[in-house]
């Protein structure tokens, strides 16, 4: 059944896709690194140090957590190289005028690809955790899997940005 909440979440969504669609190349990439890169590297180090603390707290992990919190761990790190390939190679060749088309596409079909991995782990962490209900009791452990949620739903609606109204522009 769709929820009023569902209903509303895809307004804002339809929203904020149109509103970058207006966007300007310069515009849309200020508002990538303003809006997303800067809230997800904040995000990606609060759960980090959270997830740090976790596990000095709680020395005997069990298999499950450390996976979810490994694939964590992995992301942050391949997302960090992602947003600095992003904001020091390919967005400047978007906004030079004599860039070589060829090459730039080669970058964002990389980027794509990589977009494509981070989504990978988000799923198999969201599995792993059961949808972020394993061992939801503890307080600590529930608190980080919010942090996570949050930063998966940036993820998701800056990569809508990206995939699907900046790189078109370039294709």
């Amino acid at each position: 059944m769709i929820s009023k909440e569902m209903i509303e979440d895809l307004k804002q969504r339809v929203d904020k896709e149109a509103l970058a669609a207006n966007m300007s190349v310069s515009e849309l990439i200020y508002d990538i690194r303003t809006k997303h890169h800067k809230k997800e590297l904040e995000l990606m180090d609060f759960i980090s140090s959270d997830i740090k603390n976790y596990e000095k707290i709680n020395t005997d992990l069990d298999d499950k957590l450390w996976e979810i919190f490994g694939e964590f761990k992995r992301m942050s790190f391949e997302l960090k190289g992602h947003f600095e390939k992003e904001e020091l190679e390919v967005f400047p060749m978007m906004i030079m005028t004599n860039t070589d088309k060829n090459e730039l596409l080669l970058k964002i079909s990389n980027l794509e690809d990589e977009h494509g991995k981070a989504e990978e782990r988000i799923v198999e962490m969201t599995k792993l955790s059961d949808n972020f209900t394993y061992k939801k009791e503890d307080s600590n452990l529930s608190f980080i899997y919010r942090k996570m949620q949050e930063l998966f739903a940036d993820i998701s609606e800056h990569e809508s940005k990206e995939n699907g109204v900046l790189f078109p522009r370039f294709e």
